[in-house]
């Protein structure tokens, strides 16, 4: 892997995950300081998880109109969304400044969804296959240190800069992305094979993508794993506040910050460790151990250290399930098979979220996490013993 393309790719999704995250955590706050309403701010969340389903859509057009040109228009389109946001924030509160904010919300995570898959679809055809892990697993670091510097730092921004000049800071970076990828389209290394797949149809796209998923083994076990694990991590955020209120917001922070750290161990960890289908699972399985030592063990700070497992945890699952899906999907339809898993993995949040919203109205937070715990552990067993002729194939 060539370091300059590298160091490039890299400059390009950092910046434009920086803006991504200052966009994001800016406008949660604007829209509750805005309207002064928590059902507001709620629904806005709503409508940023929920965009991502659709992005299932978009898949055949990054594979016949080349991911980078997908990718511009992406941020493109989400600047616009950023600039119509600061004109709401100029004005008064009305209802329909409001629903112009939520369909702007919309507009926005949608394209926001598209960058991830169109990223990681642009840079297989910028390097080999052999490099595909190594890429992988330095973007998921990089990812997790902007999470935890934006956590940090955009309160920081907020405060001296307001929010308003927090978001045109997004915008000038979402350029300087842009910049970077209009450099990386001079380094590639090999053509994507876009002259077959531009004489199929849509739907013909969108059908052989899904028989990619389904007809490779490797790419339908480690679906519900991810899938369910991603249930279950958004069950946990969706306790955290509460878990974490007793004992205030430094302690809510330090939760983060020891999953961040788990993540940034488990990504060079993972490095060590062969990328196959039976360390996925012996880790999704460890999830719900460290789940349930957590909720155990909550009432002391050597529980964080469960937490830290969670992260490392998460992140070799994270590599190991992309590296997967990229080294086993033919190049032509690399966008559509990666947008289509991301549809089905975003699933996972609403699900979780409003199970443990519903629980709650029945069950203790701590009890409710001790559920939660128990569930991923039965039923990764179940998975296990289900596949377990798969899982040793898929083990080498």
């Amino acid at each position: 892997m060539k370091r300059k393309i590298m160091a490039t790719f890299l400059l390009a999704r950092s910046s434009i995950n920086i803006a991504d995250s200052i966009y994001v955590l800016v406008l949660m706050w604007a829209i509750q300081n805005f309207t002064n309403n928590t059902s507001y701010t709620s629904f806005t969340y709503a409508a940023s998880t929920f965009a991502a389903i659709f992005v299932v859509f978009i898949g055949p057009y990054i594979d016949k109109k080349s991911p980078s040109k997908i990718i511009t228009y992406s941020i493109l389109t989400q600047v616009i969304c950023i600039f119509i946001f600061i004109l709401l924030l100029l004005n008064n509160l009305s209802s329909w400044t409001i629903m112009i904010m939520m369909i702007t919300v919309f507009i926005s995570s949608f394209c926001s969804s598209i960058f991830y898959p169109a990223n990681n679809t642009f840079f297989t055809s910028l390097v080999e296959k052999e490099h595909y892990k190594k890429g992988i697993s330095i973007f998921q670091t990089s990812d997790q240190i902007i999470n935890f510097l934006s956590f940090i730092l955009i309160g920081v921004l907020i405060s001296f800069l307001g929010s308003i000049k927090t978001l045109i800071i997004a915008i000038i970076l979402f350029i300087l992305g842009l910049f970077f990828l209009y450099i990386l389209n001079n380094f590639s290394q090999k053509k994507r094979e876009m002259n077959i797949i531009g004489e199929e149809s849509y739907l013909s796209n969108l059908s052989n993508g899904i028989k990619i998923i389904t007809n490779i083994t490797a790419l339908r076990l480690t679906l519900p794993i991810s899938l369910f694990g991603n249930v279950v991590v958004a069950g946990f955020i969706a306790l955290l506040p509460s878990i974490a209120q007793d004992k205030g917001p430094i302690y809510y922070s330090i939760i983060y910050v020891s999953f961040f750290l788990g993540f940034i161990i488990g990504a060079v960890f993972s490095n060590a460790l062969k990328t196959n289908i039976q360390n996925i699972y012996v880790y999704s399985f460890f999830i719900g151990i460290c789940l349930l030592l957590f909720s155990l063990t909550i009432e002391h700070y050597y529980a964080l250290i469960f937490v830290l497992f969670f992260g490392l945890s998460s992140a070799i699952i994270n590599i190991f399930d992309e590296s997967i899906y990229q080294e086993n999907t033919p190049e032509k339809y690399m966008g559509t098979v990666l947008t289509m898993k991301r549809s089905v993995l975003s699933l996972g949040s609403p699900i979780g979220a409003v199970a443990v919203g519903f629980l709650a109205f029945y069950i203790n937070n701590i009890n409710i996490l001790i559920l939660l715990s128990f569930v991923k552990i039965i039923y990764d067993i179940c998975f296990g013993l289900i596949n377990f002729k798969k899982l040793k194939v898929f083990g080498g």
